[in-house]
C-alpha cells in the first residue's frame, strides 16, 4: 500500500515537473563547481571544506564530500526526516563527482589547460557563480529532499530566532574557516557565494518558487 502511495505521489504531473527541475539543477550545480575549480579563485563553502580535508587526508575531493554528506544526513535522520527525499540522495552522491569530471574534461580544452589565463578564469568565475546560486535556489525550493549540507542551516533556523539568510551565511562562513584551517585557501568566489547564496535562496523561495512550482516554500 505504501509503495502504491509513493508511486502515485512521484508520478503525478506536478511531482514529475519538480523532479525534472531538481535533477537538472543538481546536474548543473556539479558543473558550476567544476567551473569554480577551473577559475581557481575559491569555491563554495562545502567544496572548500572537502578540498581542505582532501589535502590532509589520503582521500579524493569527491569521496571527502560524500563522507561529509553521510555524516550530515545522520543529523537529518535524527532531527528532521521530512527533509530527506530524492534530491537528498542525488545531491549528496553526484555533485562532487560531477564537479571532478567537469574539471578534468575542461582541462583538456586548449583554451583552458592546466594554467588558464585570467580571462578564462574570470569567465569561469562569473558563469560558475551565476549557475551555482540559481541551481541551489531551484533544487532547494523544489523541496524534494534537501542536500545534507543545506539542511544544516534549515535545522538551525527553526531553532534560532534568526532569519534563514543570516543563519545560512553563518554556516557557510564557519565551513569555510574549517576548510581554510585544513590548508585550502578561500578566494573571491568563496566570499561571493557566502554573501549571495542565502539571500538568493530566500528571494527565490518567496517569489519565483510560487510561479515555477505552484507552491510556497516552507522554510523561508
Amino acid at each position: 500500500m505504501e509503495i502504491r502511495a509513493l508511486w502515485k505521489k512521484y508520478t503525478s504531473r506536478e511531482m514529475l515537473w519538480r523532479l525534472e527541475w531538481m535533477a537538472a539543477a543538481i546536474l548543473v550545480m556539479g558543473v558550476s563547481v567544476g567551473l569554480f575549480f577551473v577559475a581557481d579563485m575559491g569555491t563554495d563553502p562545502l567544496s572548500t571544506l572537502s578540498r581542505g580535508l582532501s589535502m590532509v587526508l589520503p582521500v579524493s575531493y569527491g569521496n571527502c564530500q560524500l563522507g561529509i554528506n553521510i555524516l550530515l544526513i545522520l543529523l537529518m535522520v535524527a532531527f528532521q526526516r521530512d527533509l530527506i527525499g530524492p534530491g537528498t540522495v542525488v545531491n549528496m552522491v553526484l555533485v562532487g563527482y560531477i564537479a571532478e569530471f567537469t574539471e578534468s574534461r575542461l582541462r583538456f580544452l586548449p583554451a583552458v589547460g592546466q594554467s588558464p589565463g585570467m580571462g578564462v578564469r574570470a569567465a569561469a568565475l562569473a558563469v560558475g557563480l551565476l549557475l551555482f546560486v540559481m541551481t541551489a535556489a531551484v533544487y532547494m525550493t523544489a523541496e524534494l529532499g534537501t542536500a545534507p549540507y543545506d539542511a544544516l542551516p534549515i535545522l538551525l533556523a527553526k531553532k534560532l530566532p534568526i532569519p534563514f539568510r543570516w543563519v545560512r551565511m553563518g554556516v557557510d562562513a564557519g565551513t569555510v574557516c574549517i576548510g581554510w584551517l585544513c590548508g585550502n585557501t578561500p578566494g573571491i568566489m568563496t566570499l561571493l557565494v557566502v554573501l549571495t547564496l542565502g539571500p538568493v535562496i530566500s528571494w527565490f523561495g518567496k517569489h519565483a518558487a510560487v510561479r515555477l512550482f505552484k507552491k510556497e516554500t516552507s522554510f523561508v
